[in-house]
């Protein structure tokens, strides 16, 4: 009988646990012929802090810091050849609406006179306790490198 309910218990918190994402959030970039990853595990924004638009205004960590900790991440990843701007702040939901990360986009800029299809970009994570993964540099996706 004490095995039955043992097992009862183990089996109900792998059902439990089961229903639970796991796995990562990635972004991405290409600098400089080099391609870029940042991957922040489903754990580690489970351990920032929490926030629900539902219920709360503002987030824990405001955009604007987000922003500053993402740039100085920028400036320690490339070198002050070249300017760039940030194209975009998102908000993501990254598990169930209970727990967020930024994702700022940064983008090269070009002079007025030179066409450019694409160019360059850098997607960098933030969490919402201010931490921000550091990119790796990977192989080029593609036929012989899918991502």
């Amino acid at each position: 009988m004490r095995a039955a309910v043992l097992l009862s218990l183990f089996l109900a918190s792998l059902l439990a646990y089961a229903h639970e994402p796991s796995g990562a959030y990635n972004s991405y970039g290409d600098v400089d012929e080099k391609h870029f990853k940042s991957t922040v595990s489903l754990e580690d924004i489970r351990k920032a802090p929490q926030w629900s638009p539902a219920t709360q205004e503002a987030p824990p960590l405001a955009p604007g810091r987000a922003q500053t900790i993402a740039r100085k991440q920028l400036d320690r990843l490339i070198p002050p050849k070249s300017s760039w701007y940030v194209d975009a702040i998102r908000l993501v939901s990254a598990v169930q609406g209970t727990h967020w990360l930024y994702e700022i986009s940064f983008r090269r800029e070009y002079p007025p006179d030179v066409a450019v299809y694409g160019g360059e970009y850098v997607d960098l994570l933030v969490l919402m306790d201010g931490t921000s993964p550091d990119p790796k540099i990977i192989p080029r996706p593609g036929p012989d490198h899918p991502q």
